[in-house]
This record gives structure tokens, sequence and C-alpha cells, in this order.
């Protein structure tokens, strides 16, 4: 309790960090944690490190997700993903099995990617898990084959027209979707891929366009709990598996075993030669 009490009374005083505990006057500071005086960072680092390793950062997660849930419940059961997560495809079914015990049960999930996130192998999985995913489509655009459709659509209590038009597309390794395009004076502004094939398309233009709800997590959560921050030094050794060049063992190398220098074709020869004499760098050609 007086580890919590000294971090709380801290971070209450304005410090976001550890690091910054050090500008407080401890005598000072400590009587308002209950404290003589406050721990010094030798301190509390270890003490906070200790408690992180007694802690499941899963379910930690999840009684942070839970209680962002209910304190602005998601409507429209759509959830974004940062292109960053989408390389490790092996935590993507871990990661819809915690969302689904977070939503609760019965809930409708839909996943959200940006054009980063635009992979058959991602869909793949949100499939495998009877999720729904929605994607912006990457360039070029495919030309649409539908005529478009104008819809009014009622956005905070104002009405707003919205131009667009469906059609069904193949994505190689994954099968057929949904694709929608969404038409601004008169051109093609962007299209859709996604695989739930009932919602309104309005709803899922406005679905996808506010992913950038995400990046307001990321930075507010960042500002308010300090998600990036850093509470240890503790370093651990790994082995660097990269390979790196080595002029001596090579040059100890027999000359049979060593990598052999290709040389320039004629029109690369040529190539070069054209692109050196009109830089101002060369002599020219002979022919």
């Amino acid at each position: 309790m007086a580890l919590l009490s000294a971090v709380s009374s801290c971070f209450a005083l304005g410090e976001a960090t550890l690091e910054q505990f050090k500008h407080l006057a401890a005598a000072d500071a400590g009587p308002l944690a209950g404290l003589g005086a406050l721990p010094d960072l030798r301190t509390i680092r270890p003490e906070l490190a200790a408690l992180a390793d007694r802690t499941d950062p899963v379910a930690v997660q999840r009684l942070f997700a839970s209680a962002m849930l209910a304190a602005d419940p998601v409507l429209s059961g759509v959830y974004y993903v940062d292109d960053h997560f989408v390389p490790y495809a092996d935590a993507i079914p871990k990661a819809l099995a915690e969302l689904t015990k977070a939503a609760g049960p019965g809930a409708q999930i839909m996943i959200g990617f940006d054009r980063g996130g635009a992979y058959a192998q991602v869909f793949r999985h949100c499939r495998d898990q009877q999720a729904h995913w929605v994607t912006y489509r990457r360039a070029p655009l495919a030309v649409p084959a539908m005529l478009p459709v104008i819809t009014t659509i009622t956005v905070g209590g104002k009405a707003r027209q919205v131009t667009w038009a469906e059609e069904t597309t193949d994505i190689k390794d994954y099968g057929q979707a949904r694709q929608i395009t969404l038409f601004e004076h008169g051109t093609v502004a962007l299209q859709i891929l996604t695989s739930d094939l009932d919602a309104c398309p309005a709803d899922i233009l406005a679905w996808l366009k506010s992913r950038w709800r995400e990046e307001n997590f990321l930075e507010y959560a960042s500002e308010n709990y300090g998600i990036d921050k850093i509470c240890d030094y503790i370093a651990s050794i790994s082995a660097n598996t990269k390979v790196i060049d080595n002029p001596p063992a090579r040059r100890r190398m027999p000359r049979s075993a060593r990598p052999r220098r290709r040389w320039p074709t004629p029109s690369e020869a040529w190539l070069r030669c054209a692109v050196s004499t009109r830089a101002g760098t060369g002599s020219g050609c002979q022919r």
C-alpha cells in the first residue's frame, strides 16, 4: 500500500513518469502519501517491477478493455486494429478471443484495418474466428462495374447524401468479398472491401472513416495512462543472428569458395557509360 500510495501521489502532483519523480522534494511529497519521505527511484523501480512480475498482463489488458467498453459502449460492433499488429498473424486468433470475452457473449464483432492491414491471411483468420472485417482497397482502384446510387443518411442530426456503388469482387488467396465504391464530385474517391454482405453501405463507409478513433485512443492513453512509458531499465541478453561482413575471414577463404563478381552485360555497361557521360563525370563511350 505504501508503494501504491507514493506512486499515486506523485502522479496526482502532475509527474507523468517515474523519471520525473526525482524532481519532487522527498520530504515535502512524502507526507502527501502518508510517508515520512518519498522513496527514491532506486527503491520504487524494483518494487514496481516485482509487482508487475506478479501480475497477469493479459488480465490487466482485459480489465482495461472491459472498463473502456463499459464507459463508452461500441454500438456498431466495429473495432480497429493498427497495421503494426498484422505481421503477428498467430496473435490475431488470441486477440479476437480476448476481444470476445471483453465484448460479452453474443456480440457481433467487425475488425477495421487500414491499408497496411489489407492481407488475405488476416482476412482468413477473421473468417475462421467468425468475425467480419473491413478495410480500404489499395491503389490502383478497380473500375466500378455497377452504376452509383445516392443514399441520404443522417449524421449528427444533419442529412447527408452519400453516392456509392456495390459489387462482389475476388481477393487472391481469400475468395469473394464485398466491394463498395464511394464517389465524390462525380469521381471515385475510395473503395472499401468487407466480408459483411448485409450492412448498409453508408454505415460501412462511416465505420471505416471512424478508424481515426484508434489513433485518438493511442494518443490519449499515452498522455493519461503512460502506456508507452518505461518502468524499468532491466536489459535482457539475446543472440544476434544478423550476418555481417568479415573481410579478414573472406581473404583467408580459398579462391574457389569466394563469391564471384558478376561482370556487367554489354547493355548494362553501355547504360552506365551513357549515364556517366550525361552527368558530366565520364569521357563517354568509344564505339
